[in-house]
């Protein structure tokens, strides 16, 4: 009986740790738009429960900076089971399905908010996001906002990995840091909120 209740109980932790890992994660617990409350665009995405055409209109205004439109799309958030945030917007921005675009022909901001739509649209695989994001990052290279949310989708891969948790963490706030990154810079609270999370795995 008491074998018995030790497995068990050893069980129920394993278990734990694998839910933990799944929804405590550099793309679920980052959460960014907490910094930009104050912008009507990402309030009202917070509250929205998934695309529509004002925030695919937003993500395509070329006026808006690419740090707001992250901080939109961290707002519309993720869900255990899965969301299709990328496949709306793109039918709503380009009138064409997701599997059906060219990426080479979308421009950098394009490619960001899809990539990014993308990876907490499935967070368990958020290697389908990367072709997007890699392809942002080479337009624009300089773009603070591009690398930080591509190394978080970058980190988000080895998640299952514990072993790789502290480089990975150490990597992305490296990202954080970088002084080459000039264009699009997230605001300094919310690269506070990646950091705090992101010394957690570091350590």
């Amino acid at each position: 009986m008491r074998i018995r209740l030790v497995a068990c109980v050893g069980l129920a932790v394993l278990l734990l740790g694998v839910s933990f890992a799944r929804s405590d994660s550099p793309l679920t617990s980052t959460n960014l738009y907490q910094a930009y409350l104050d912008v009507r665009a990402v309030a009202k995405a917070r509250t929205a429960g998934g695309m529509n055409e004002e925030i695919a209109a937003y993500l395509r205004d070329e006026k808006v900076t690419l740090d707001l439109k992250a901080a939109v799309i961290n707002a519309l958030g993720w869900d255990f089971h899965g969301r299709h945030n990328a496949a709306q917007f793109s039918q709503l921005a380009f009138h064409q399905p997701l599997g059906e675009l060219k990426l080479d022909q979308l421009d950098a901001a394009a490619l960001f908010c899809l990539g990014y739509l993308q990876a907490l649209d499935d967070y368990f695989q958020p290697e389908k996001a990367l072709p997007y994001l890699d392809q942002a990052a080479a337009k624009k290279p300089k773009s603070h906002t591009i690398a930080v949310i591509r190394a978080l989708v970058r980190a988000q891969t080895g998640i299952n990995d514990q072993s790789a948790w502290g480089r990975l963490g150490r990597e992305t706030i490296a990202v954080l840091d970088d002084a080459t990154l000039t264009e699009d810079p997230l605001r300094p609270a919310a690269v506070k909120i990646i950091r705090d999370y992101l010394a957690l795995y570091a350590n």
